[in-house]
């Protein structure tokens, strides 16, 4: 299901400080433990990405790139979804909102399988290369985690493989989002998307993300 050009110039705009925050983190995170385990529903909607074609008050998945000019191609065939660049623009993300007051206080697992075909971008810029996971939480406006492709691998070449970062949802929180980006040239894939409660019963499992 290729989607039409006028999808990706309808969402182009995200709140500036999730946009900055997108290219500060450089420090190298530590990988997810083996043996977390998750207990609960999957809060993600719509995993298989089935209303991302849908008319915009029915999609749960919503799209943005950097300004106006469309430099991204979204695609999903057979649950997977494909984010490519096409353009000069440097970034392009898909993301949705998940009810931050059921999410207050947890900690969570959030995981998707990757494919990636990533190669430096003909337009050089100062975000931070490559393609993944991102989570953002604030309270009150002030950004609390904004984790940005803390797993590897998220630049290069890859098979399907799963990337997964743990995050504790700060209390209080009123602010989440969370999804994939693009910030370099080529694709990025992405199919079951997953957000799940860290089960403490069964063992610790450490946040990874940074900011956590």
């Amino acid at each position: 299901m290729k989607l039409p050009a006028r999808h990706a110039i309808l969402r182009i705009t995200l709140p500036a400080l999730f946009i900055l925050g997108l290219g500060a983190c450089t420090e190298a995170p530590d990988p997810a433990p083996d043996n977390c385990a998750v207990k609960g529903p999957n809060f993600i909607a719509d995993p298989q990405f089935a209303t991302f074609d849908k008319p915009r008050s029915s999609r749960k998945w919503h799209v943005s790139q950097h300004a106006t000019s469309e430099s991204f191609r979204y695609a999903v065939t057979q649950d997977v979804l494909m984010i490519e660049q096409i353009g000069v623009e440097p970034w392009a993300i898909v993301t949705q909102s998940p009810d931050p007051q059921s999410l207050s206080g947890k900690t969570l697992q959030f995981s998707a399988e990757l494919k990636l075909d990533l190669t430096e971008p003909e337009a050089a810029h100062r975000f931070k290369l490559g393609g993944g996971l991102v989570l953002l939480a604030k309270r009150n406006g002030k950004i609390l985690v904004n984790s940005n492709m803390d797993h590897e691998p998220h630049m290069g070449v890859s098979d399907w493989h799963t990337a997964t970062i743990v995050v504790k949802i700060p209390a209080k929180t009123d602010y989440l989002r969370l999804g994939f980006i693009n910030q370099a040239g080529g694709s990025i894939s992405v199919r079951n998307p997953s957000l799940r409660q860290i089960d403490r019963s069964k063992g610790d499992c450490p946040a990874t993300a940074i900011g956590s």
